[in-house]
């Protein structure tokens, strides 16, 4: 094996040996503060908001979704949806109650007026406040 002598004295091991800790703290540094910046509630909502909102807009299934809607819709829901969305707690909360504002407003116009529909309807409804209550309820539990 060879052998290299990179250091000539026991003061050249130290003075190297700090200027490495110096570079680690300095990285530590700003390793701290970009997970500060992501603990940062304000930040990681921009980012997801962000994120959905670009993949929203570059959905290929909007296009259908405004022709199902008809030409003279102003898709209300779907504005709505986003609206409702802003105030999940989650990214995940975010994304189903988008999907939910902008479809169920859809499906209800188109499909309103057969009963089975209403009753479909209804029960959905109804699920989807029970599901609300039982997060709510672990969230009180935490």
């Amino acid at each position: 094996m060879e052998r290299t002598d990179r250091f000539r004295t026991l003061d050249d091991v130290h003075l190297h040996r700090d200027r490495l800790r110096a570079t680690r703290a300095h990285h530590l540094d700003g390793i701290k503060g970009h997970w500060g910046t992501l603990r940062e509630r304000e930040f990681r909502g921009a980012v997801v908001n962000s994120f959905f909102r670009d993949l929203w807009q570059t959905w290929r299934p909007l296009g259908a979704l405004r022709t199902m809607a008809g030409n003279g819709s102003d898709l209300g829901g779907l504005g709505l949806g986003m609206l409702m969305g802003k105030r999940a707690s989650s990214p995940w909360g975010r994304v189903a109650t988008w999907i939910a504002g902008a479809v169920l407003p859809l499906v209800r116009e188109r499909l309103g007026s057969d009963p089975r529909v209403q009753q479909f309807l209804s029960e959905v409804q109804r699920s989807w406040q029970r599901i609300k209550d039982h997060i709510n309820e672990r969230r009180a539990a935490n």
